[in-house]
């Protein structure tokens, strides 16, 4: 199933009513389930386009930037799409993942109608913009989910006004974080663009699997999260001041924390280039992107590296700063062991080996090692 380059996806101009009007209906069917807000993942894929070193890729996403914004923002409309019940929208989960993503670049890569890729002004440069924003979602979660957000609770930090009741609980730094990336940080609030060509999506959902999912449903999910960041926007000039006081260090390091904007942003790079390769047909050698603690980081605690070592900023969550971590420019597609729906999330702790850079002396392997982005599925 392959669509025709550039076909546009109309929204409708009348499908969401009045930023207030909403609130109420989105109170009743937000999901719970988020890791990085829309507003905070538009950011990280955007500020990910100028570390791309590849010129003819760089050049085609700065082209069409409202398109790789478009793509970090779809996976978590299925999120909306799912809690509501729409048919054939429960899409969200799987578009976070390798497997995806492989399929989406393959719908692009196989389509002879859509060659040229390379030319920033090809006819199906949107969608390839569209996919890295995509992928890039998944990376961000991944790195946000277990390098930032645990430093919530770490420092006993949240923010959960009565005016948040139904819509924000506890277990998510999402929309707290959405509303500095607004408010201080000046980050776009403006309509979703459409997607370029829903049929390839489709047919990538499709090709693994996942025939259930509808395009229509598309559409339902980005006028959700319109809705969402409308109430983001109204929300933030009226909380960020509270906020910052509730929350001084989450607020104060979204940019340059491990797991934050800056470190997102070059994972999210280096992973760029890895499908651009595989759009091409070449193999890219899989580097380290991103590492933590950061190169040269001071205050990293000398004690204190026990907790509780898990994604998200649950109640009870730690060691956000006790987290050595490496982000690779490729990840494996989920397959579950036969016999098994699941992958384990900790690899056994003989499969990763340290090494002193200086003396070259073998070190003892720490225990909870875990296969972030190889993964499948997960919540948030």
């Amino acid at each position: 199933m392959t669509g025709r380059c550039s076909t546009p996806h109309r929204r409708g101009t009348n499908a969401v009513p009045s930023t207030v009007a909403v609130l109420g209906m989105l109170a009743l069917t937000a999901p719970r389930t988020h890791a990085a807000g829309i507003v905070t993942h538009a950011w990280m894929v955007l500020d990910a386009i100028d570390l791309v070193t590849t010129p003819e890729l760089h050049g085609l996403l700065a082209a069409h930037s409202d398109q790789v914004r478009a793509g970090a923002e779809f996976p978590d409309g299925g999120y909306w799409t799912r809690d509501l019940r729409t048919p054939g929208g429960d899409y969200g989960e799987e578009a976070h993942w390798q497997r995806f993503v492989d399929a989406y670049a393959t719908q692009i890569r196989i389509d002879p109608a859509c060659a040229p890729l390379t030319d920033a002004a090809g006819p199906y440069a949107p969608a390839i913009a569209h996919l890295m924003g995509a992928a890039g979602h998944g990376m961000g979660d991944e790195v946000w989910d277990w390098l930032f957000e645990p430093n919530g609770p770490g420092f006993d930090e949240s923010y959960l006004p009565s005016a948040f009741n139904g819509f924000v609980g506890p277990g998510g730094l999402e929309v707290q974080l959405d509303i500095v990336a607004i408010a201080r940080h000046g980050r776009p609030v403006g309509e979703t663009p459409p997607i370029p060509d829903p049929s390839k999506i489709a047919a990538a959902f499709a090709s693994i699997g996942r025939a259930d999912i509808d395009p229509a449903a598309f559409t339902v999910g980005e006028n959700f999260l319109d809705a969402e960041r409308g109430i983001e926007t109204f929300w933030a000039p009226r909380h960020i001041d509270r906020l910052e006081r509730a929350m001084p260090w989450t607020s104060a390091h979204v940019v340059g924390a491990a797991g934050g904007v800056d470190f997102a942003a070059r994972a999210i790079a280096g992973y760029y280039e890895t499908i651009w390769g595989e759009l091409l047909g070449h193999v890219s050698a899989t580097r380290v992107t991103a590492t933590a603690p950061l190169d040269g980081q001071d205050d990293v605690p000398a004690g204190g590296w026990t907790g509780t070592y898990a994604p998200g900023s649950n109640p009870g969550n730690s060691g956000g700063l006790t987290r050595i971590a490496a982000a690779l420019s490729a990840a494996l597609p989920f397959h579950s062991q036969a016999g098994q729906g699941s992958q384990p999330s900790e690899l056994p702790v003989e499969a990763f080996r340290l090494r002193d850079l200086e003396s070259g002396a073998a070190r003892g392997a720490p225990a909870g090692i875990s296969t972030h982005r190889s993964v499948q599925p997960r919540s948030g």
